[in-house]
């Protein structure tokens, strides 16, 4: 949670784009036809952690959504929700 945001409308943004990228994840992952474990060997993290985190239980860093799509062999942004692709006004 951002200091001084209390709105619990920034905490369900913040899920929705967790859970957005946990799918994205998974949709790279059976694209790919592989599978959990190996998504993370092959990505250098920690089994354990990705599996919370594909099952939205947990963010990916940036730097860790770069790592799995390297191991996918997707473009990064692949792995991105939508928000993050609208160019600025």
């Amino acid at each position: 949670m951002v200091a001084g945001c209390s709105n619990a409308v920034y905490g369900v943004h913040m899920n929705t784009e967790r859970h957005e990228v946990a799918v994205l994840v998974q949709e790279a992952m059976k694209q790919a036809d592989r599978s959990m474990k190996w998504t993370a060997v092959k990505a250098g993290l920690k089994v354990s952690t990705f599996r919370r985190k594909v099952l939205g239980e947990g963010e990916f860093k940036v730097s860790e959504l770069a790592q799995v799509a390297r191991a996918l062999d997707v473009m990064p942004m692949a792995l991105l929700p939508e928000t993050f692709k609208k160019e600025a006004n």
